[in-house]
C-alpha cells in the first residue's frame, strides 16, 4: 500500500512535466495545411451561433465580389479536404448565389465560410439563406492567397472536396 502514494506523486509529475513540453518536429514535408478552417467549421455547427467572440468587424478580404471566368480551376489536393467550402461574402451577389444554389449546396454538404462582412448583424442574413449548412467568418489571409494564386481572386465560389473551384454549380461532378 505504500507505492499508491508514490505512483500518485510520479503521475502528477509526470503529468505536470508533459503540461510545459514543446512538440518538437520530427519531419514537415511541406504539405501540410492550416487547421483554422478545420476549427471553424467545427466551432460553427447546426447548434453553434455560427459567429465568434472576438471578431472585429469590418471582416475584410483581398477576394472580391465577382465572376469567376473559368469554373473547375484547381486549387487543392483532394485528399486535404474533408468537405465542400462556399466562399461567400455578405454583399446582394452572394447572397443571390447562396438563395439559387441552396439545394445544391445542401445536397453536397458545403461548409458556408464569410471572407466579408461588415458587421455581425450582416452575417444574419447569409445564415438564414444558408439555413441548414454551416456557417461562420473566415478571416485566414492564406486562405485568400492560396485562392488568389490559383487565379480565383473573386467570390461567391464552391471549392469542391475534389479540389477544384466552381461557380456554375450545375454540372459539379
Amino acid at each position: 500500500m505504500k507505492c499508491l502514494p508514490s505512483i500518485a506523486v510520479f503521475a502528477f509529475a509526470w503529468s505536470a512535466a508533459a503540461a510545459h513540453a514543446q512538440l518538437v518536429t520530427l519531419h514537415d514535408a511541406g504539405t501540410g495545411v492550416p487547421l483554422e478552417p478545420y476549427t471553424h467549421q467545427m466551432l460553427s455547427g447546426d447548434d453553434q451561433s455560427g459567429q465568434h467572440r472576438g471578431w472585429r468587424y469590418p471582416l475584410q478580404s483581398p477576394l472580391q465580389a465577382g465572376v469567376l471566368e473559368l469554373d473547375g480551376i484547381a486549387l487543392y489536393q483532394p485528399k486535404w479536404l474533408t468537405r465542400n467550402i462556399a466562399v461567400v461574402g455578405t454583399d446582394t451577389q452572394s447572397m443571390q448565389w447562396l438563395a439559387f444554389n441552396h439545394a445544391r449546396l445542401k445536397q453536397v454538404d458545403a461548409f458556408i465560410a464569410v471572407v466579408r462582412s461588415d458587421s455581425a448583424k450582416a452575417l444574419e442574413p447569409v445564415k438564414q439563406v444558408a439555413q441548414g449548412l454551416s456557417v461562420a467568418e473566415v478571416a485566414d489571409p492564406l486562405f485568400s492567397e492560396q485562392l488568389q494564386g490559383a487565379g480565383v481572386g473573386v467570390y461567391p465560389v464552391l471549392i469542391h472536396n475534389n479540389g477544384h473551384v466552381y461557380q456554375r454549380l450545375g454540372g459539379l461532378p
